[in-house]
């Protein structure tokens, strides 16, 4: 009966929606008003209400403030919406936890314990200059086998060096290994023995200096370390018993120079390397930059030393036993050009492209490709036609992320989007219903190239221009883990290819069906 009367109530809020929320959306998809209350609750989900707060005072309500307490909880109730809706649309995960253990968890892959292997014995390698970059293709677990070693090596034995360092680019890419820790501690932890998991981004506060003989494990965003490294209340961290620095292609740029001067590590030579150095582990499908004497310099910041030592056809090995999902490239032809002055624009840029300047160019021609009928159109039309379930949508830009879903949920394919602006509640519901496959498409704006988590996804499709075969392997490698992975056999990738006149060939979707492909090139 109470579920009856909260449908009641929340199609009588669906009416109300129509009614007020017309002025308040931009995109002109929206202009339909039929089922427009069901598309703003699909595209703001759990971030509806705070987001109308004005138009529901104007409605003579009393909406709460702030959201997220318990007056919230009784707003949401007596409007009959769910209790997600009354979180704080920028309300942050804990800044610690403690996680108890062990239970039963299944082992690592042969490759994955080779590559265990390889980081015992580089740890126990020491004192002095220690470091290596775990490279496995996305979807074959090198977050997994690093978090283990992490505990293994680290955390678990008793000691005073019990404390980690993650380092990662992204929210998504920190809370990835946070609860990578929380799963792999509960089921290889140290008996009778609390993880402190210590969460230090977005706005967190420094944690308070650990107890020498406990374990903890401190997952940073780059961005909070760089801003934060002369603050005394974090001197303790210059000592951890291990250092991992995530999607470790970045490991070249000033930020991450500065974090190794921090950790007393800067030295360039390994035989002028301190002996209380610690071990560093980076972390990459792709350990690689487009410019060759980049690469270079990230390889010898690393040691030159990879793991596994064997990289030669390891993609196409773990296709071949179903750790991996075979991808099968298909091309979506536009119809639509660059203009001539873009085409000029890149004539003047030295190759391989890079730097601010291209930087610039290729984002001013995504935020046009993003508002061409005539390709949005296509994609519209394209997706329904499509028998994948779970289908992972690149936009141009952020509000191309927001325009096709939209269009997608009018033609009826439940879609949501996320990007950087998307409030935090409503991005973790997107992507928890996504994962459980409730969502069919989630369209993103740049977020989810790394550090997210969807093993059933089947279909990629990239609308975004891009030149890197970096980037695009790491969109490709969204839909890639394996069945035995508990993923998918095979996962289509779907690139929208423009008419780049001249510069077709530098795609790099030629480049990744040629040598990571299926063999159908």
């Amino acid at each position: 009966m109470a579920r009856s009367a909260d449908l009641v109530k929340r199609r009588l809020w669906q009416q109300r929606l129509r009614r007020f929320t017309r002025g308040h959306l931009t995109v002109a998809a929206f202009c339909q008003v039929e089922g427009i209350s069901v598309l703003v609750l699909a595209q703001l989900g759990p971030a509806t209400l705070p987001a109308l707060k004005d138009a529901l005072t104007e409605e003579g309500l009393k909406p709460p403030s702030p959201w997220g307490g318990a007056d919230a909880r009784d707003f949401v109730a007596s409007v009959g919406f769910p209790d997600a809706f009354a979180a704080s649309p920028q309300a942050r995960r804990e800044a610690e936890e403690t996680i108890s253990g062990p239970i039963h968890l299944g082992p690592l892959h042969h490759f994955q314990q080779d590559v265990l292997k390889s980081i015992r014995e580089l740890i126990a390698g020491g004192p002095g200059r220690r470091r290596a970059v775990i490279s496995l293709p996305t979807g074959a677990g090198k977050t997994r086998v690093t978090v283990q070693a992490a505990i293994e090596l680290v955390l678990k034995p008793a000691g005073d060096c019990r404390s980690v360092l993650w380092i990662a680019q992204t929210d998504e890419l920190c809370e990835q290994a946070v609860q990578a820790f929380r799963q792999v501690w509960i089921n290889r932890g140290a008996d009778n023995t609390d993880l402190r998991i210590v969460r230090l981004w977005s706005g967190n506060p420094n944690p308070v200096v650990r107890e020498s003989d406990k374990p903890i494990v401190v997952v940073a965003s780059i961005q909070t370390l760089n801003s934060r490294m002369g603050d005394d209340p974090l001197a303790w961290l210059q000592k951890p018993g291990l250092v991992v620095v995530d999607e470790c292609h970045h490991g070249i740029t000033p930020s991450y120079t500065r974090l190794l001067r921090w950790l007393g590590a800067d030295s360039t030579r390994k035989e002028s390397a301190r002996d209380d150095e610690p071990p560093i582990l980076g972390l990459s499908a792709t350990p690689f930059r487009t410019d060759d004497d980049e690469s270079a310099r990230l390889a010898k910041r690393f040691d030159n030393r990879w793991f596994p030592v064997d990289q030669e056809k390891l993609r196409a090995r773990l296709q071949a036993e179903g750790y991996l999902a075979i991808p099968e490239y298909v091309p979506l032809e536009s119809g639509v050009s660059l203009l001539p002055e873009e085409i000029e624009q890149f004539s003047r840029l030295p190759q391989p492209w890079s730097g601010v300047e291209f930087e610039n160019i290729l984002e001013a021609i995504n935020q046009r490709l993003a508002s061409s009928e005539e390709r949005n159109e296509k994609l519209v039309d394209y997706l329904p036609e499509c028998d994948e379930r779970s289908i992972l949508f690149f936009s141009n830009s952020v509000a191309h992320a927001s325009e096709i879903s939209a269009r997608l949920n009018l033609a009826g394919m439940a879609a949501r989007p996320v990007s950087g602006k998307t409030p935090p509640a409503a991005r973790r519901d997107f992507l928890d219903r996504f994962q459980r496959r409730e969502i069919r498409v989630l369209c993103n704006h740049t977020v989810l190239s790394t550090g997210f988590d969807a093993p059933k996804t089947d279909m990629v499709l990239i609308a975004r221009q891009v030149f890197s075969a970096v980037r695009y392997m790491q969109m490709v490698g969204r839909g890639l883990r394996g069945k035995r992975n508990d993923g998918t056999e095979r996962c289509r990738i779907v690139t929208v290819l423009d008419n780049l006149g001249r510069f077709e060939e530098p795609h790099p979707y030629h480049y990744c069906r040629r040598h990571f492909g299926d063999g159908q090139a």
